[in-house]
């Protein structure tokens, strides 16, 4: 068959292919939220010990109760990562998304963070940025009585480089701002939590 009698469906057809399989190997945003990028031909994964995602977070990770951090755990991260950071908010909250924590320049080697992690602007290898509460370090849900369920997002963003470079006073939204546009992949977990 002569290029000039090709369908001009067929052509189109495989330009299609060959352009969803450049982005599938080049586009580090092939998946945001609750759908994870594939690295390695494995789903890059967050999940916790504590609760599922989409379900409701228990009263000992809440101002309600303890106040600690949950045990999180990560699998499948793409094999160029240096570093990840991790970024804690709520966007239900009523005047603005609320920060409840970021840890950022966690070792590249690391593939999780135990409950109750320790407050400080260094903690285990890592850092940890200034929160909406004034504090470095995770501090939980806490939704105004009767405002209805929040969503808390831990949003685990895989990075290129082993270092973020952000100022010592950095806040968790100067965080998120810095790694929001350059992960090489970022799975969430999504929980709830009412008062």
């Amino acid at each position: 068959m002569s290029k000039k009698t090709i369908p001009r469906r067929l052509i189109l057809a495989q330009a299609g292919r060959i352009a969803l399989g450049a982005a599938a190997v080049l586009s580090p945003y092939a998946a945001f939220g609750r759908v994870t990028l594939e690295a390695e031909g494995n789903a890059f994964t967050l999940t916790s010990g504590a609760f599922a995602d989409g379900k409701t977070i228990p009263t000992r990770f809440t101002c309600d109760g303890e106040d600690i951090s949950p045990p999180l755990a990560w699998s499948n991260a793409p094999m160029t990562t240096a570093s990840f950071a991790l970024v804690c908010y709520d966007p239900d909250a009523p005047a603005h998304t609320f920060y409840h924590w970021a840890i950022f320049d966690i070792p590249g080697n690391r593939t999780s963070l135990h409950e109750a992690f320790p407050q400080g602007a260094v903690a285990e290898g890592a850092r940890q940025a200034i929160n909406d509460f004034g504090q470095k370090r995770y501090r939980g849900p806490c939704p105004p009585p009767g405002h209805g369920v929040h969503h808390y997002h831990f949003d685990l963003f895989a990075l290129p480089t082993a270092k973020l470079g952000v100022s010592v006073g950095a806040t968790a939204l100067d965080v998120y701002l810095a790694v929001r546009d350059r992960p090489l992949a970022r799975p969430t977990l999504i929980g709830l939590y009412s008062r």
